[in-house]
């Protein structure tokens, strides 16, 4: 086994064109710190039916801790508040190390988000202050394993990895589930990613039976307006019950001016049998979220949402949400 993993860290090594010696060799950079406050105001009328109003939310203290030394590096992402509670297996969001080959090739091992879709975890990122019903029950939030993200000049990059699961930072079965994405960058008036994740469930029960995420995602860019597109479909079993789901959006970004914007969203979601939002049927989503840059470091938005729920059998239903944000960025 030794003799394995010394061939292997010395055929990495040579890959990426290091000697044994280059990363003590080299000089470590001082850790950049840096991160963001995220707060949020949210009224609805489900909340006010449940007699809760209006809430005042800690969204996100989220803070990134970045190094490199030579050709490696590390990057730590931090999430407190209620963004953790929702989209995290614990605090830590990312925390992953690097290795470069050259400008065109990227090793990653340890935690990082998920290669799919438009949205992040981030809400600042996005084009609305919510998020829709793709980020939150068609795609993964994060993954722990090994990727690798890949150039072939300006036009074309390849991502593969293997990782651990879905949302889970240790696997419970010995196989292990792969993701790949191709992308193709045409400049401004389009770019987008085909890409995708295919394995075994990580619970013991259900180590045999796969689940997939297949997604196209991508942008197109038009003067001050960015039009970006996701297309989604997956599937998998849970308590031997086979959940199909498929789902687009679309969600502009018009640029009044440079400190002045208007994010939207559509988004048709198709939960066919009710595995992945616990009721069978359509819903969708519209939204329009108006910001704008109140200092360098300081972000104001505000958005209205309307749901609609559509279930195979039983009352359609709608949802009226209005939020405010305010981001402080360090």
């Amino acid at each position: 086994m030794k003799k394995v993993m010394s061939l292997a860290v010395a055929t990495l090594f040579s890959v990426l064109g290091l000697t044994s010696g280059d990363l003590f060799a080299m000089e470590m950079s001082s850790p950049k710190i840096s991160g963001f406050i995220d707060t949020t105001y949210t009224d609805s009328d489900k909340l006010d039916k449940d007699g809760g109003g209006g809430t005042f939310n800690l969204n996100t203290a989220h803070i990134n801790l970045d190094g490199s030394q030579g050709k490696a590096g590390y990057h730590v992402g931090l999430d407190f508040g209620t963004n953790q509670a929702a989209f995290a297996t614990n605090n830590i969001q990312e925390a992953y190390i690097t290795l470069k080959h050259g400008d065109t090739c990227v090793l990653t091992v340890g935690k990082f988000v998920t290669i799919e879709g438009i949205e992040v975890i981030d809400s600042g990122m996005n084009p609305t202050i919510t998020r829709g019903s793709l980020f939150t029950f068609a795609e993964p939030f994060s993954h722990t394993g090994v990727k690798m993200d890949h150039k072939f000049g300006k036009m074309l990059s390849l991502t593969l990895g293997v990782v651990n699961g879905w949302d889970v930072v240790t696997d419970t079965n010995s196989s292990k589930p792969v993701l790949a994405r191709v992308g193709v960058n045409l400049g401004d008036p389009l770019s987008f990613g085909l890409g995708g994740y295919w394995g075994p469930r990580t619970t013991t029960a259900e180590a045999k039976e796969p689940e997939t995420s297949v997604d196209l995602t991508g942008v197109s860019k038009w003067g001050p307006l960015a039009i970006n597109f996701q297309w989604n479909q997956g599937s998998q079993t849970v308590n031997s019950t086979k959940a199909e789901w498929s789902g687009w959006g679309i969600q502009p970004v018009y640029w009044v001016s440079e400190t002045v914007w208007i994010g939207g969203r559509y988004e048709s979601f198709d939960d066919k049998n009710g595995g992945r939002t616990g009721t069978a049927g359509k819903e969708s989503n519209i939204s329009i979220a108006p910001g704008m840059k109140v200092s360098e470091a300081t972000t104001l938005r505000a958005e209205y949402r309307y749901d609609k729920s559509e279930p195979t059998s039983g009352t359609e239903s709608d949802t009226n949400t209005t939020s405010v944000e305010l981001i402080y960025a360090f």
